[in-house]
């Protein structure tokens, strides 16, 4: 027999309950002769399926459940060994109704019914397995009519011996589906879709609510940038969030670099922040399930949102930089005493900018107190392995011997201490190099070798019957200074073979004899003259003075210095002790005079056009000079310097003769000059001056004081050349009356006389 809808296979050791009076219980008989099993029908489209009953022959007939029975004609004929055996398939509509007993029937009593599971039948069919879990599957077994009241359902049992029906055919549930009516199948397939419906609409309906809940609300355990922020409202979080860093994101943000406090304002960094945006972490609409169930149920830390404009924040940092800017000291090695002594080197600081940026831009809005930024350390170039290097390489061989300079056929041994007098350790490119300085080298080798070569000697002038003719140039044979001194120094850190040698090299003139021949016959550009007085003395220091001038040449834009060409004034340089002005009194000094020869000079280049670049008057007029047109000179201190500004050599020849000082300018003639001296004007009257100096000299006085003012002007073919014209003015004050002794006011009056007795 086929059973449909979970019903089982046969039970042959099923039969008709028995109940107990005493304990209520329905009890099975060992044997039965026949089994009742209930199986409810299947509802499709609201008309019950009729009772299918198939006989042993494998007939099928339709019965109503309503009509009470089989008609008679389908009462199958059954075997001996299962005399009747009966399916009955209840419907299963979508809502239960309920049924009212027939007259006569006792009510049932749901406390009183026992619902059993249907045992399953062994069977490897895996749709069989879950068709026995099926409710439906469920083997309902009548009270015995003595017990009307109680009605048990028992649970089918499986075959014992897990064979076939009688008629051969499938009992596993998936048989009986497959040998199901297509209405049978098709309705319950129509149930299993309503269910599966249901549920995707109720699980819809519950998504569909976490999206709209979650999108206007905080999660419950949720903090911004540690402020807690659970289960708020959107503008709630926002305005806690803004209550915890509003304060911070306005105030000075302290930091600490190194042992330096300082402050930056946020808004001058470019630092913000957006309390909005960091609540919109947490909150907003989503369709992700995985972020709605976290919102519902988890905890959320999410960081606040910060902007930062790295450019402003950097130049911010860099007036920060400044201050903690320490520079790194370089070692270095100097030579004293013969031996070498080493600076250590020192590390430096800077800050780390991208270091600082990182953890201003992370740390700005939440940090509690200051801010603490890195340093970064500055090797110096010159560090301690360069020094070591430099001992090792450059002073121990330096130290260990002499250099031997060749110089032609002569020699000279430079010895180590002379080496450390002359050099010095330099730093290049990390490193130390051996430098000897060219002009200390050669005044080593002038004074070692002094038979070495010979100065080159400059074209000069000479006067013959009063006219200069060219004196030639001598060329010079001695070394070269620089390249000297680049022979000793890579012989010097020589550990062998310590020889250096000099290349012996011409010596040209400044002022070549083709100069100077190129001048062609030179003519007189200035000259003046001024009277001497008598004062032997003094005229000697005016012979001196004159002689040292004649046959200096000044060369274009050179200057011509007094003191430079004639000095020191001194008795040790030859000169006499003879009549000065000292403050505005005559007193008396070495090389008396020579002012005269400083004003003779000054006009002879003042009349040929040379720039004036230093000269100053006497405070009293002499008038064997020109007024405002005279110069003095004090050593040290007060110089007459004029400058030569044509493009010839200029060649000076002074002297002394006819009780006059004289002196003349030659070259090409170059500048038109044309000098005006105006009226004397600012008169001053003489005063009476007392002396008590032991050197006193009185003086009678009398001359008046004035002052003046004297223009030049120096042209060339018309055009005026404004450095060197102008206008001279000076104030002359007058002569003094000089008085040797006290002011006679400021003596006590005289005792006066006894009168004579008698």
């Amino acid at each position: 027999m086929k059973e449909a809808d979970g019903v089982t296979g046969e039970h042959p050791d099923v039969t008709e309950p028995v109940t107990t009076p005493e304990s209520g219980e329905v009890e099975l008989p060992e044997s039965a002769a026949e089994r009742t099993e209930i199986v409810p029908p299947i509802v499709e489209d609201g008309i019950e399926d009729a009772v299918v009953v198939e006989d042993d022959e494998g007939v099928e007939t339709e019965a109503s459940l309503e009509s009470g029975g089989l008609p008679e004609d389908a009462e199958p004929d059954r075997p001996e060994s299962d005399a009747e055996l009966t399916d009955v398939i209840a419907p299963l509509p979508a809502e239960p109704e309920a049924v009212e007993p027939e007259a006569g029937e006792p009510d049932l009593d749901p406390a009183a019914t026992t619902l059993v599971p249907a045992v399953p039948e062994a069977t490897d069919d895996a749709e069989a397995t879950e068709a026995t879990d099926d409710a439906e599957a469920t083997t309902v077994v009548p009270l015995a009519a003595a017990e009307p009241e109680r009605t048990e359902v028992l649970p089918e049992t499986g075959s014992d011996d897990g064979g076939d029906d009688s008629d051969g055919g499938d009992d596993t549930p998936a048989g009986l589906l497959d040998e199901m009516p297509e209405e049978r199948r098709s309705g319950r397939t129509w149930k299993v879709l309503t269910g599966v419906g249901i549920g995707i609409v109720v699980l819809a309906g519950v998504y569909l609510g976490g999206v709209f809940y979650t999108a206007d609300r905080t999660p419950p355990n949720a903090t911004v940038s540690g402020v807690d922020v659970g289960g708020m409202t959107t503008s709630d979080a926002v305005s806690t969030v803004r209550a915890a860093f509003d304060p911070r994101a306005d105030a000075a943000i302290p930091l600490t670099i190194g042992e330096i406090e300082a402050t930056i304002e946020p808004a001058a960094a470019g630092l913000t922040y957006d309390p909005e945006a960091s609540v919109g972490q947490i909150t907003g609409r989503s369709w992700d399930p995985r972020v709605i169930w976290e919102r519902l149920a988890g905890t959320v830390d999410v960081e606040a949102v910060t902007h930062v404009d790295q450019a402003a924040l950097e130049e911010q940092l860099d007036e920060a930089a400044s201050y903690v800017a320490v520079a790194p000291q370089d070692a270095a090695i100097v030579f004293a005493d013969g031996r070498a002594v080493v600076t250590d080197p020192v590390d430096g600081a800077e800050l780390d900018v991208p270091g600082a940026v990182a953890i201003i831009s992370e740390d700005w809005l939440t940090a509690e107190g200051s801010l603490d930024l890195p340093l970064s350390v500055v090797t110096p170039d010159l560090d301690q392995a360069a020094v070591d290097a430099a001992m090792s390489t450059i002073v121990d061989p330096m130290m260990s011997a002499p250099v031997t300079l060749q110089a032609g056929e002569q020699q000279l041994a430079i010895e180590p201490v002379t080496l450390t007098e002359i050099s010095s350790l330099v730093g290049a490119d990390g490193a130390f190099e051996l430098v000897v300085d060219p002009t200390k080298v050669a005044e080593v080798v002038a004074t070692g070798l002094p038979d070495l070569g010979g100065e080159p000697k400059d074209a000069s002038f000479q006067f013959v019957d009063g006219v200069p003719t060219v004196v030639p140039a001598v060329e010079g044979t001695g070394i070269d200074a620089q390249q000297i001194a680049d022979v000793v120094a890579a012989a010097a850190i020589e550990p062998t073979g310590r020889v250096a040698t000099a290349e012996l090299v011409s010596a040209e003139p400044e002022f070549t004899t083709a100069a100077a021949e190129a001048l062609g016959p030179l003519e007189v550009i200035g000259e003046f003259s001024t009277p001497m007085p008598y004062d032997p003395p003094r005229t000697e220091n005016l012979v001196i003075g004159t002689g040292r001038i004649t046959g200096t040449v000044v060369m274009p834009g050179q200057e011509f210095s007094l003191l430079g060409t004639i000095g020191p004034i001194s008795t040790a340089n030859g000169y006499n002790v003879s009549h000065g002005v000292d403050q505005g009194l005559v007193v008396d000094v070495a090389g008396g005079g020579l002012s005269q020869l400083s004003t003779t000079t000054f006009n002879a280049a003042f009349e040929a056009g040379m720039v004036d670049v230093e000269h100053r008057p006497h405070t009293r007029w002499f008038d064997r000079y020109p007024p405002g047109r005279e110069a003095t000179v004090n050593d040290p201190g007060l110089d007459m310097r004029w400058r030569n500004n044509t493009p010839y050599p200029i060649l000076m020849q002074a002297g002394v003769a006819d009780s006059r000082t004289w002196v003349k300018l030659w070259s090409v003639p170059y500048w038109d000059v044309e000098i005006v001296s105006g009226a004397k004007y600012n008169f001053t009257s003489s005063k009476t001056i007392y002396n008590t100096k032991a050197n006193c000299q009185a003086e009678s006085g009398g001359k008046q004081g004035f002052s003046i003012n004297v223009e030049r002007t120096v042209s060339r073919d018309g055009v005026v050349d404004t450095e060197a014209s102008g206008t001279l003015s000076w104030t002359y004050t007058a002569w003094p009356k000089v008085v040797c002794g006290p002011d006679p006011a400021t003596l006590p009056p005289p005792t006066p006389e006894a009168p004579a007795e008698g």
